[in-house]
């Protein structure tokens, strides 16, 4: 694995596939969400091209148990990622960023940048590249991913300003002029200390507590986090969401 210049040598990606999804089998869909057919791969994997695998040392999903042991997601992940050291770690009903990351402890190390990742976020994501640049440049502890159009606002309730390098200025609940929606995908630099900060948070919260709460959170521990603005982004977490992708491809 050649490191990229500028980037995190050493990383762990979490990808949480336990999520709540709405309006799959209400719309004829008989598999899991994760599992629907996206142009020819399941809609996990098609969530994940567009994270930095081939910079990682682990990659680890966490499911649900039906998912896990009823469909063979863990031999899916196995056969489609044979190049990465790869886990399932498994919870019993769906939860949030904090609960995937406290299902996943044994294989994380606070020391590693880690990219934790909604399942059903489809983006480009040009994260690793961005912590590397923006750490080191302005002494940011992580980068988040946001929208700013709010098309994929995982968080609707959730938009931040940031100043003209990308940090982050402030949170609000509403949008105003140049905010962008947090979607939900966050890298932090474990050289900072900001892996450290996010797993301990992660144990201490609710499981459900959303990404840009605890993003929010860590800034309040005076933690500096800033924005990558995506090109596009999909919430995959409806039925409608896929919809408008396959639409619009």
């Amino acid at each position: 694995m050649e490191p990229l210049e500028g980037g995190p040598t050493t990383m762990i990606i979490v990808v949480n596939v336990a999520e709540v999804y709405h309006g799959y089998r209400e719309s004829g869909y008989e598999l899991p969400a994760p599992l629907v057919p996206m142009r020819g791969m399941p809609a996990y994997a098609r969530s994940t091209a567009g994270l930095p695998i081939d910079l990682a040392d682990r990659l680890v999903f966490v499911a649900t148990d039906e998912l896990a042991e009823q469909h063979g997601f863990a031999t899916d992940v196995s056969l489609r990622f044979p190049h990465i050291a790869t886990a399932v770690v498994q919870v019993p009903s769906p939860t949030g960023p904090a609960g995937a990351i406290r299902a996943a402890l044994g294989h994380l190390d606070d020391s590693e940048s880690l990219i934790v990742h909604p399942g059903s976020q489809l983006v480009r994501s040009a994260l690793a590249a961005r912590l590397g640049v923006m750490s080191e440049m302005m002494g940011l502890a992580g980068v988040i991913d946001g929208d700013v159009t709010g098309t994929g606002a995982w968080s609707a309730d959730t938009f931040v300003t940031c100043d003209r390098t990308g940090r982050i200025e402030s949170v609000a609940s509403h949008w105003s002029d140049g905010a962008m929606a947090l979607t939900g995908t966050l890298i932090t630099d474990g050289d900072a200390g900001a892996t450290r900060e996010i797993i301990q948070l992660a144990c201490e919260i609710d499981p459900l507590t959303p990404m840009a709460d605890i993003v929010t959170a860590l800034i309040r521990r005076r933690l500096s986090f800033g924005v990558d603005r995506v090109a596009a982004s999909w919430d995959l977490s409806h039925a409608a969401g896929l919809g408008a992708y396959l639409a619009h491809r």
